[in-house]
């Protein structure tokens, strides 16, 4: 939906009543400037004035003043800065730095030794108004996403329901119609029932890539997978007696020996099968990745990456429900030679892994709206994916093929 619509016109005028700017109005602007001109104009002639004037009964120079009336200027470029933003620091600096050659005139025509400190006050006033300026855009930045976070939902960047319902209370305060249209994201059933398995599909696509979006933003996926990375301090657990009960990313290591044997050769690293999706990497190179629990994870290692000594595997497992955990029963292996790709029987030259592993939490995220929907269990799906591709055919027999699942 374009910016220009009139719902997002008041979604972000609503989002401005909860936020609003600190910049100032313009008149603030042209008041502050004014003053600026005229205490700076004054502060010129009293620097160059040898005229005295008698303060409860004490003489004092006229020159005397300036250093109060440079002040007033510096106030004001500083307030011009700080509350007008852009145009207040360019014309905050514009207008400093224009004063500093009138002030060396004065000074070299009229032997005004008293304005030299003027010149020097105006390069501390720049860097001053310098460092508040892009001080103040990296605040704006910090304040923008703390707005944009107090006021919509992480993921699917919608207002939440404080914004919603403060746009709510400023329709009806306006008198203007609207028609509130509300979906439960956790309950894909009932999105599925009321407006159709197309809806639905549409709504868990957009919140799955949101959520994977998130998530790996929260991640460290740079360096958690490199081989000297340090992960001394983390967690030891074991994968036959372990699961992790959460929603986002975990990441486990193991270290393992290759001898000059097997160095350098290609082989294929046997994962089992594991719960639920997994991205896995073997000295900081991704070498495969499976999107959900059940296919078997063999992995091919292409020859010269095992190197001799130290090698790391890194798995970073990706949960959106359930809890994450190792099958037991599979074979968990590095396999090399001709017969590296043999299941049954296995390989006769392999490294069993070991089965304690360093565990650390990579990002915790909320359940992914949908990322308990069995798509298998949905009739359309079935009847689509399964029955409607053989309608062309004659059928004279139909052999049932029970899975892989509880295969090695």
């Amino acid at each position: 939906m374009s910016n220009k619509t009139p719902n997002n016109k008041y979604i972000n005028r609503t989002l401005d009543h909860l936020s609003p700017s600190n910049e100032m109005p313009i008149w603030v602007f042209i008041m502050l400037f004014v003053i600026y001109f005229a205490a700076s104009r004054v502060t010129r002639l009293t620097a160059s004035s040898q005229a005295v004037i008698s303060l409860a009964g004490y003489a004092v120079p006229v020159f005397a003043f300036a250093g109060v009336l440079s002040s007033v200027c510096n106030i004001c470029v500083i307030l011009l800065t700080t509350f007008c933003g852009k145009k207040g620091y360019f014309t905050s600096l514009a207008a400093l730095t224009l004063q500093i050659p009138l002030i060396i005139i004065s000074v070299v025509k009229g032997h005004n030794m008293n304005s030299i400190s003027g010149v020097f006050s105006n390069f501390l006033a720049i860097i001053a108004v310098t460092t508040i300026f892009f001080y103040n855009i990296k605040a704006n930045k910090i304040q923008m996403e703390l707005r944009r976070q107090a006021v919509t939902d992480a993921l699917t960047g919608l207002p939440n329901t404080y914004a919603v319902t403060a746009l709510l209370d400023d329709l009806i305060k306006r008198r203007e119609k609207f028609i509130n249209v509300t979906i439960n994201l956790n309950n894909i059933k009932n999105l599925n029932d009321t407006m159709g398995f197309e809806a639905g599909n549409m709504v868990i696509i957009e919140a799955g890539r949101r959520w994977n979006e998130l998530l790996n933003e929260a991640d460290d996926v740079q360096h958690y997978p490199l081989p000297d990375y340090q992960d001394a301090d983390w967690q030891t657990i074991n994968q036959n007696d372990w699961s992790w009960r959460g929603t986002g990313s975990i990441w486990l290591r193991q270290h393992i020996n290759i001898d000059k044997a097997h160095a350098g050769k290609p082989a294929r690293l046997l994962l089992g099968t594991l719960y639920d999706q997994d991205v896995t990497y073997l000295n900081g190179k991704q070498i495969g990745s499976t999107g959900y629990q059940y296919p078997p994870r063999r992995y091919d290692i292409p020859e010269g990456l095992l190197q001799e000594g130290d090698n790391v595997i890194t798995i970073r497992f990706i949960n959106k429900n359930g809890a994450v955990h190792f099958i037991p029963e599979k074979p968990y292996m590095l396999c090399f030679g001709e017969d590296r790709f043999s299941q049954n029987p296995l390989p006769k030259d392999v490294i069993p892994l070991g089965n304690t592993w360093k565990f650390h939490l990579g990002a915790e995220m909320p359940p992914c709206p949908g990322g308990d929907v069995s798509l298998q269990n949905i009739p359309t799906t079935l009847y689509n994916a399964v029955l409607y591709p053989l309608a062309p055919y004659a059928i004279s027999g139909i052999v049932w093929y029970q899975g892989e699942s509880n295969t090695g």
